[in-house]
């Protein structure tokens, strides 16, 4: 469980707080941003007619209600659970009375469209907080603790385990098709681009117009970084960053599925010792992930992004 200070820190805040938005406002543009970028990311999730959607640490935003209604107006013929997630029960009893005429009081529903909010701690959740979503939103918590671990007492080579928990949950809470969505003012994020639970990630800056209060001194309009699960990941026997275990470093032999050449190609034959394990491991997991059938030259290998690029240009209508 967090420790309770921190919870009695947000109980506090919300109690003093209402309808704070971090990073971005849920505009009308961000919504569509979202909606669009959800069902590119995974084309599976364009067929089925029942979804179910979590926000973890919601806050006292109104993101989770917005997005739902935004599907739900957009969206024939589809039925949207959503469920906005947070540690402080203050917050969740705020969120509740603002949005009391939209909730319903089937929880049990999994069929038929509703909202909800309800407390979680997404570190260590208890026994009966199960989850089976295909689209999971996050403005917020992963930078809160991504802050709040840095540099305290964490090996240098490795991540804080709060990160662990925190991803290792969301992948659980996944459905095999589903992504996991959220918003940060960091343009780079190197715990979940080393994620093994992850198979692929995109990135897409935000509109400027809808900043809204960002977390430390960046003036950045922050960033929408969609994340599909990777099915293949095991909790406890995957290492869950393999950019940072230099144990799984691929042989010479293996070959991307996509444009089969082979890890040696692709180094170019560069010995491993030059740039080293991690690095190497690193730059193949986001080939795999991102190649398009075409090798890449040479040139291009110090300069691969750990996400694919952003689009040049978003749908407009």
């Amino acid at each position: 469980m967090q420790n309770e200070r921190t919870i009695q820190f947000w109980d506090e805040y919300h109690k003093e707080n209402e309808s704070i938005e971090w990073i971005s406002q849920p505009s009308e543009e961000v919504l569509i941003i979202l909606q669009d970028y959800c069902f590119d990311a995974s084309a599976q999730l364009k067929e089925l007619r029942n979804l179910s959607m979590l926000e973890i640490g919601c806050g006292t935003s109104s993101l989770a209600r917005d997005f739902w209604q935004h599907l739900v107006k957009t969206e024939e013929n589809k039925t949207f659970r959503m469920v906005g997630t947070d540690v402080s029960s203050e917050c969740i009893k705020s969120n509740i009375e603002r949005d009391r005429e939209l909730l319903s009081s089937d929880e049990a529903s999994t069929t038929r469209t509703c909202l909800h909010y309800r407390t979680l701690d997404v570190i260590n959740p208890s026994e009966g907080d199960t989850f089976c979503c295909e689209i999971i939103l996050d403005k917020g918590c992963l930078d809160t603790f991504l802050f709040r671990s840095r540099n305290r007492g964490a090996n240098k080579s490795s991540y804080n385990p709060i990160i662990q928990s925190l991803l290792d949950n969301v992948w659980k809470w996944l459905s095999d098709d589903g992504v996991y969505m959220f918003i940060s003012p960091r343009s780079k994020l190197k715990a979940v681009r080393d994620y093994s639970g992850f198979q692929s990630i995109q990135r897409l800056a935000l509109p400027t117009v809808s900043n809204g209060n960002l977390v430390g001194k960046t003036k950045s309009s922050g960033y929408v970084y969609v994340c599909r699960k990777n099915p293949a990941y095991v909790i406890g026997t995957t290492p869950a960053f393999a950019g940072r275990d230099k144990d799984t470093l691929p042989s010479d032999a293996t070959t991307c599925p996509n444009c089969n050449v082979d890890f040696l190609d692709f180094r170019k034959g560069e010995l491993i010792g030059g740039r080293g394990a991690a690095f190497w491991t690193r730059q193949w997991k986001g080939h795999c992930q991102h190649c398009k059938g075409q090798i890449r030259a040479r040139t291009e290998i110090s300069d691969i992004s750990p996400f694919e690029e952003d689009k040049d240009k978003h749908r407009s209508s």
